[in-house]
């Protein structure tokens, strides 16, 4: 389908955001309530980075792919 439902969620500070795709092939984007609303707009703009290059499906670990966004 791979719609894109985004949720705010309590989680520790040095967590901005993550993606993860669903067997349907839609994605949600959970985004840190700690942040400002500044702060979750460039998290959700480099959450969907990571759904535009197909990183949720790649083998490399997840700081291999950070490093490259």
């Amino acid at each position: 389908m791979n719609d894109v439902y985004c949720r705010v969620s309590r989680m520790p500070y040095h967590i901005r955001a993550f993606v993860m795709e669903d067997t349907e092939g839609d994605y949600t984007v959970t985004l840190n309530d700690h942040l400002s609303d500044e702060a979750m707009l460039k998290a959700a703009e480099h959450e969907l980075s990571h759904i535009g290059e197909g990183d949720t499906r790649s083998e490399e670990h997840f700081s291999a792919l950070e490093n490259k966004r």
